[in-house]
């Protein structure tokens, strides 16, 4: 499957056993941009599945007129804080 301007997915079979941790809950932030991106509110998001905080961002962008992007707050090996995307279009760049 060929993805636009991405190049190829790639998959493979893993061991599900691989990881140390996991979480139904995890922190979110969700990215609201108003003013034809001008304007940029951003909110955590915590305690809520991804299905139920996708649903309130969702919502809470109709309601600001905003784009919404949304995204898992996670950490690189190093500890560093980081951002896994889970819109397209999301990043400093969009």
């Amino acid at each position: 499957m060929q993805l636009p301007e991405e190049g190829f997915m790639d998959h493979k079979t893993v061991d599900e056993r691989d990881t140390e941790w996991e979480t139904a809950t995890p922190r979110l932030r969700a990215f609201f941009w108003t003013n034809g991106r001008s304007h940029l509110d951003c909110v955590e998001i915590s305690g809520a599945t991804i299905r139920d905080a996708s649903t309130w961002a969702r919502d809470e962008a109709e309601r600001r007129g905003a784009k919404l992007q949304l995204a898992i707050l996670s950490a690189d090996e190093a500890g560093l804080p980081g951002l896994i995307w889970l819109t397209d279009g999301g990043g400093a760049d969009a």
